[in-house]
């Protein structure tokens, strides 16, 4: 797990106020959506130490490069799901790599 969002600086979406993200995050996430990678947001109701059943949340996507759209998804997730995990995962097919995320975790 790289990062779970804790109540910080940047709003997910204008107006909305369930969970803040860091203002770094925030960049590095437009940095991958303009590189041309692939998002996929995902939730989860738990999250255990060797496997945890993760679900799609929406079709993967390159958001045309709006980070505005992928914090609106993750808000609504997160205005769906908000007992749940949520995750970013990022897939850049050009170099061959992934990473993902946790943004929100439930206390």
């Amino acid at each position: 797990m790289l990062a779970i969002a804790q109540p910080l600086e940047t709003p997910f979406a204008a107006g909305a106020s369930a969970f803040r993200i860091a203002p770094q995050l925030v960049q590095q996430i437009s940095h991958c959506l303009h590189s041309g990678c692939v998002i996929s947001i995902q939730h989860s109701p738990i999250m255990a130490p060797r496997f945890t059943p993760w679900q799609l949340w929406g079709a993967p996507s390159y958001y045309s490069g709006n980070i505005g759209r992928v914090l609106d998804e993750l808000e609504n997730c997160h205005r769906q799901r908000p007992q749940d995990h949520i995750r970013l995962d990022i897939e850049d097919f050009n170099c061959h790599s992934r990473f993902s995320l946790v943004v929100y975790s439930p206390s």
